[in-house]
């Protein structure tokens, strides 16, 4: 059967002082009235139908998420303990899903993408779900690039399997420097890595034996016994912290990559708001904005008034205000961390 793992991890302290570490950004409604995570969960409902989704987030947030996602089952959602990453996030997705179905094949999504048109999505799930079963692949959904971008991975795509559509992959290119990032995506050869994947249960498992045998150590007890929080906590004190795209995908000779037609939009920082609407800046809540073109600005709680600063990140909520020119701001982290130091917690 086919079966859908929704990422939900994710702190977003990119999207700070709106973004919590008890309201991260897949919780937020950043792109219409629904959090990120309730959109994801009702495109996928569209492929998978909701007994079969899952989702992997931390313990902290569990709560939250059950009472965004009633429909879903209470044991379908995966509480890790601590982040480490999307290996063994997945790879405790793949052993609780081969409890109940041994050969089953998942299509994994991220919570906290942005995806204005459904159809050409689904359409790539179900060729994804196709290619995973028939060809027993590691699949990746590639996206054309719109833009020249340094914080994402990009594929390029070799030659096809079979009739296709899956191709094999010529080379992954990670983070690229901003002159590599423009040629790449002048050649119309690269794909961006939009954090899609799909496969069979035994082709994952088998591939974590493979690549990341320390983290297939780790989670040994959990391959054999039950999920119980006591087994959570050991396996993952022992689990190496690693990217599955990394650990694994990058060094699979059996990794395959789908090209896509859909938009999207990992919504990276508060600049990427800017995307979603027209004619530059973004506006929400009760904002006063004059002479300010470009600018992003963002009222909660309140009215946000700005006068002469264009291309700036204005951010207002209860308790914090944040201030940052548009162009640096995939920096607030750097605030995130500060502020988390001077008060003695974790901000964000």
């Amino acid at each position: 059967m086919r079966h859908a793992v929704i990422l939900a991890g994710g702190g977003g302290e990119r999207f700070w002082p709106l973004s919590r570490k008890d309201r991260p950004k897949q919780l937020l409604a950043l792109a219409g009235d629904r959090s990120l995570l309730r959109a994801t969960f009702e495109r996928i409902r569209a492929v998978v139908p909701a007994e079969r989704i899952w989702v992997v987030t931390g313990r902290v947030l569990a709560a939250r998420v059950r009472r965004a996602l009633p429909e879903l089952e209470s044991r379908h959602i995966l509480r890790e303990p601590v982040g480490r990453n999307t290996a063994p996030a997945l790879y405790l997705a793949t052993l609780a899903i081969s409890r109940k179905d041994p050969d089953g094949v998942q299509v994994v999504v991220p919570a906290d993408a942005w995806v204005p048109r459904e159809r050409p999505y689904h359409q790539a799930l179900r060729a994804a779900f196709r290619v995973a079963e028939r060809r027993g692949r590691l699949v990746l959904v590639g996206v054309r690039p719109t833009r020249v971008e340094t914080g994402y991975g990009y594929i390029e795509p070799g030659k096809l399997l079979g009739d296709g559509p899956g191709r094999e992959v010529r080379r992954f290119v990670e983070k690229p420097s901003t002159v590599r990032a423009r040629r790449l995506v002048a050649s119309g050869r690269h794909l961006w890595n939009c954090g899609i994947f799909a496969w069979r249960n035994e082709v994952f498992t088998e591939a974590v034996h493979l690549h990341l045998p320390d983290l297939a150590r780790a989670f040994a007890r959990l391959e054999r016994g039950r999920l119980t929080v006591q087994n959570l906590d050991a396996a993952y004190r022992k689990a190496p912290s690693v990217s599955v795209d990394y650990g694994i995908l990058e060094r699979a000779a059996n990794a395959a990559v789908l090209p896509a037609r859909f938009a999207w939009d990992d919504l990276g920082s508060w600049r990427a708001l800017e995307r979603l609407g027209t004619g530059g800046g973004f506006r929400h809540g009760r904002v006063i904005a004059l002479e300010s073109p470009g600018s992003i600005v963002w009222a909660e709680g309140g009215t946000a008034a700005v006068l002469g600063v264009p291309d700036v990140v204005v951010v207002h909520t209860r308790d914090a205000t944040l201030v940052v020119p548009k162009d640096r701001a995939q920096e607030v982290r750097r605030l995130v961390a500060r502020i988390g130091k001077s008060s003695g917690r974790k901000e964000g």
